[in-house]
């Protein structure tokens, strides 16, 4: 069923906090959430939900903070948190709730929203460095600058210029992000997959660099430069609100420790749900090397307590479902962008 946007209402708070707290994998942020509503710097219309099947999946809220500059302080606003529900991520759900927010803030005469969070992700939804426009934001120290973002609601409309006030509301938020899921060497019969490194770019835009890999995924290989840029904004290992943690393997042969692919999982903060992909360069594949991969990283995965398994597959990958199955995930009715949505419970 399509997922529907709609504002708030008051019977939701309890499902809300269960979102946020699955999202976030804490009850921190949906203490913020409960604060936020009920201080002087909510606005009105600008807390919404997502649902599907009559079950609240998602929530995004737009509050006011404050830029201070040389006259003053005047408000600002601000989106934060967002959070979907573990299960229902990577379905473009986030994104549906921020064009929907936004489009609403506008509507209510905001000129721009700031917030922090991942500049790949918002990046897409049209938000930009906000030191770009000389405007700064109170960044935890794990954050990356270009973290803190801005989107302009009114095309010519001026980007304040100062620093960003934060409600009191964020005061009890922790700086501490909850404790992170990190990869670790994995070894099977034939291969070691060792954790993601920057430099692993010079070997791997070889081992990934033929035309035929993007058969169903489309796109063309990544230069060197591409590559590089991809690895070094992976090897953070967490978005940039830390709801998700992203772990990443290098495939390589026991034998000499030749590179031949890669395996990616990215995992919800909570353990309640880790999607992985797989990449083997074409001449080692059809020899079992992508399925003996999967099968140890699905088990690593399991043995550090995430509960549910999920890869997105063409229909017609035909090798990658067999991958999906020996690795002992099954597919589902659902589809995501024209993939089909396999799964495996831990239990």
């Amino acid at each position: 069923m399509e997922v529907t946007i709609r504002a708030e209402r008051s019977d939701d708070h309890v499902a809300i906090d269960q979102v946020v707290e699955a999202a976030f994998g804490s009850t921190e942020i949906a203490r913020l959430v409960h604060e936020i509503r009920c201080s002087s710097f909510a606005i009105p219309g600008l807390s919404l939900v997502a649902e599907r099947d009559g079950r609240v999946v998602g929530h995004v809220m737009i509050s006011h903070a404050e830029v201070c500059d040389d006259d003053g302080r005047r408000p600002i606003a601000m989106l934060s948190p967002l959070a979907v529900a573990p299960t229902e991520q990577r379905r473009g759900i986030g994104s549906k709730l921020v064009r929907a927010v936004t489009a609403r803030a506008a509507e209510l005469g905001e000129p721009v929203v700031v917030l922090e969070g991942s500049p790949a992700f918002y990046g897409s939804l049209g938000f930009e460095p906000a030191a770009r426009h000389g405007l700064a934001l109170p960044l935890p120290s794990w954050a990356p600058p270009e973290a803190a973002q801005v989107l302009r609601l009114v095309a010519d409309h001026p980007v304040p210029r100062g620093r960003v006030i934060y409600p009191p509301a964020f005061d009890s938020v922790s700086e501490e992000p909850a404790a992170m899921t990190v990869a670790t060497t994995i070894v099977t019969d034939r291969l070691t997959l060792t954790p993601l490194a920057e430099q692993d770019a010079t070997a791997m835009v070889d081992v990934l660099g033929d035309e035929r890999m993007h058969g169903f995924t489309g796109g063309s290989p990544r230069s060197i430069d591409e590559l590089q840029v991809r690895y070094r904004r992976l090897v953070v290992g967490h978005s940039a609100d830390r709801s998700e943690w992203w772990l990443n393997w290098i495939v390589r042969t026991t034998v000499d420790g030749s590179p031949v692919g890669a395996l990616q999982a990215t995992v919800a903060a909570d353990h309640s749900i880790a999607e992985v992909a797989w990449e083997i360069g074409v001449p080692w594949q059809g020899r079992g090397v992508a399925s003996e991969a999967a099968i140890a990283v699905v088990g690593w995965l399991i043995d550090h307590g995430v509960a549910q398994i999920s890869a997105h597959i063409h229909p017609e990958h035909v090798a990658s479902a067999r991958v999906a199955e020996r690795a002992g995930l099954r597919p589902t009715p659902e589809t995501v962008d024209g993939e089909l949505v396999w799964r495996r419970s831990s239990t």
